[in-house]
């Protein structure tokens, strides 16, 4: 029987649980009666690899001294969290020589977040965004100049018109940075797969500076 209640332990644990299906060398780097120990305890608290259940064959650690990839990193819950449609996804190597992996799950129940707008400060040198808040502000003074609209009126109608301006410019820097991050994460993830299969330290090489472009 799983017990009440939530437990959701993830991270590295500098490990393979299972050697033969998690490493590409086929070896452990502890004991088998460590493992043993190790597994015994998970089972007791009835603790599941949520990401092994999703992607069973997928490495994730690139070791530069051994050469060889390995799964060390896991996310471990009970049943119940299976039942939240959990998702998850595997990044590629870009700070560290492992991939990120993120981790979505769906709890019933939940409730949203009120929204509040805050000002992103890097909007402010962008030229682009910059050149349309001078001119919207220059047009806002020239419209109403002889409006006889109370000033605080004039003031709240000018911030929504900045506001919207800075929205709209903070959705188009958002957008043309994915999209430069997805196109160097396909990059990265076509050399990782090449380096899996080929192991050429030419592509490791490539993989390194491509990573450099994601810092």
């Amino acid at each position: 029987d799983f017990p009440e209640g939530i437990i959701l332990v993830g991270g590295d644990f500098n490990l393979a649980l299972e050697p033969q299906l998690d490493t590409s060398a086929q070896c452990s780097n502890i004991s088998h009666s460590q493992l043993r120990a190790l597994k015994k305890h998970l089972f007791d608290h009835r603790q599941l690899d949520l990401w092994r259940i999703l992607y069973p064959e997928e490495h994730k650690y690139f070791s530069s001294v051994h050469k060889s990839y390995s799964r060390l990193d896991y996310f471990l819950s009970g049943l119940k969290v299976l039942e939240w449609n959990p998702s998850l996804e595997i990044g590629s190597f870009i700070w560290s020589d492992h991939s990120p992996v993120f981790l979505s799950i769906y709890p019933p129940q939940t409730r949203g977040t009120s929204w509040t707008w805050r000002l992103n400060d890097t909007l402010m040198s962008d030229p682009l965004c910059n050149k349309a808040i001078v001119e919207a502000i220059g047009n806002f003074v020239s419209d109403l100049e002889e409006d006889e609209t109370a000033l605080p009126l004039k003031w709240e109608a000018l911030i929504a018109v900045l506001q919207g301006l800075f929205i709209q410019h903070g959705s188009r820097l958002k957008k043309e940075k994915s999209m430069a991050s997805q196109n160097t994460l396909s990059k990265l993830h076509s050399l990782e797969t090449l380096h899996k299969a080929s192991q050429s330290t030419k592509i490791l090489s490539k993989i390194t500076s491509t990573r450099a472009f994601l810092l």
